[in-house]
């Protein structure tokens, strides 16, 4: 069994960003290593599209890669979050929810500005 969170990690950070649990981008991360994906992440890389041998996925180099995919898993969805008007992600790395934002998890919309636009 495998996690399906980075399919919709948008979705969660938003409703955290809105809740106010998360405020940072490093809270993102923290929120992140407490999660399935974090854990299967560690056993599985390949499942989620890093290419780490069997036999490296212990060594510091493994770990590295790994640490870079979460930190771009998060960039990437507060990029998205933002583009979508529904978080304001400053350059000190402070996250906050907008309006569009509240509303969106409070119905767990979040996902892609198309989709937005089209409710």
């Amino acid at each position: 069994m495998e996690s399906s969170l980075h399919k919709v990690v948008d979705d969660h950070l938003g409703a955290e960003v809105s809740t106010g649990t998360i405020s940072k981008k490093q809270d993102a991360l923290d929120y992140l290593t407490w999660t399935f994906l974090f854990r299967r992440l560690h056993k599985n890389p390949t499942y989620y599209g890093l290419e780490i041998p069997l036999e490296e996925q212990d060594s510091a180099p493994a770990t590295q890669e790994l640490n870079r995919y979460l930190v771009e898993m998060v960039d990437n969805s507060m990029l998205e979050l933002s583009k979508s008007g529904c978080v304001v992600a400053y350059p000190n790395g402070d996250l906050e929810s907008t309006p569009l934002g509240k509303i969106a998890s409070y119905y767990y919309l979040v996902g892609s500005p198309e989709a937005l636009s089209k409710k």
